[in-house]
């Protein structure tokens, strides 16, 4: 199983050195990726230049939590170690 992609797409095969890179353990399967609504704002983030928020799904619990500081994907620098910082 590729733990780094969906399964169908090696995430080294989607990257672009020098892009923005923002992969989510949670999204939709492959076939549906874009319907997913954390694909669909990133999307429109993207295309907006606006920077790429790592949005971390809530529970009810969360709400009496401090709020994290907002934490922003940012591009890839072409080295599959840093994979890991690039997915929420």
């Amino acid at each position: 199983i590729d733990r780094l992609g969906d399964q169908r797409v090696h995430l080294k095969s989607a990257a672009i050195r020098g892009l923005t890179l923002a992969a989510y353990r949670r999204a939709e399967p492959h076939a549906t990726i874009c319907r997913d609504r954390l694909v669909i704002n990133s999307v429109s983030w993207w295309l907006q230049g606006e920077r790429l928020v790592k949005m971390q799904p809530r529970t009810a619990r969360d709400t009496f939590r401090r709020r994290p500081r907002r934490r922003f994907f940012q591009p890839w620098d072409g080295s599959e170690a840093s994979f890991g910082e690039h997915i929420v």
